[in-house]
């Protein structure tokens, strides 16, 4: 399915929206203690474009939804999901589905929870992880044309899908909720690897993502 132009416009417009001095550092009820780094946008950054990760900028849609990645932080009144690419030592954990699908951890925000409480909540569900850091990195700005969001809690019709990096250490087997996709095995392997991993299931954003991820991990 095609993007029509006024989900490009919207999508573009989107992008734009930017919340520089926004903290994470507040404390969060029932998460544990996080260390974030204050977003920030990657906009002004030569290395980080378009032209180096095509995959991961290019508009997407996925059913009824439309999407497109951008570096600039959302408030947090407009975050709907969160991703984390998750790294042990210099290397990165993925996630392998009963469907054959490669994937990153993540989900939903619950009613009232902040992200970063959902980072460490969907980490553990998914990976057996516990997060020690989490930096935001950026988002995918994302449009509903249905009259009604997702879940009523949830911002709509326009809403991000925050996704940010950070270390963590695997500390016990996935604890999927009843009902959800089944994680068949978490794996730690280098970049390129999950790279080919990610491509080989149709997920080249991811592969982008990724070693996006990596490259900022590195970077002073």
């Amino acid at each position: 399915m095609r993007l029509t132009r006024f989900c490009r416009r919207r999508l573009r417009s989107l992008a734009a929206i930017t919340a520089p001095n926004a903290s994470n550092s507040r404390s969060i009820k029932d998460a544990p203690p996080p260390a974030a780094s204050p977003p920030r946008s990657q906009e002004a950054n030569p290395v980080i474009s378009p032209q180096h990760y095509p995959d991961l900028f290019a508009p997407r849609d996925w059913g009824f939804l439309s999407w497109q990645f951008t570096l600039n932080i959302p408030p947090d009144s407009l975050i709907a999901n969160v991703n984390l690419v998750p790294f042990v030592g210099d290397q990165c954990v993925i996630l392998h589905f009963e469907n054959g699908k490669w994937e990153i951890p993540g989900g939903t925000l619950e009613p009232g929870e902040h992200y970063l409480a959902t980072v460490h909540r969907e980490a553990l569900e998914e990976a057996g992880a516990r997060v020690d850091s989490f930096h935001p990195l950026g988002a995918w700005a994302c449009h509903s044309p249905l009259d009604k969001p997702y879940r009523p809690h949830m911002p709509h019709p326009d809403f991000f899908r925050l996704v940010g990096y950070g270390d963590v250490e695997l500390i016990t087997q996935p604890t999927m909720p009843e009902g959800g996709e089944k994680v068949a095995r978490v794996e730690i392997v280098p970049i390129p690897e999950a790279e080919r991993r990610f491509r080989s299931c149709d997920r080249a954003d991811l592969a982008d993502l990724y070693r996006l991820a990596a490259h900022l991990r590195k970077s002073p």
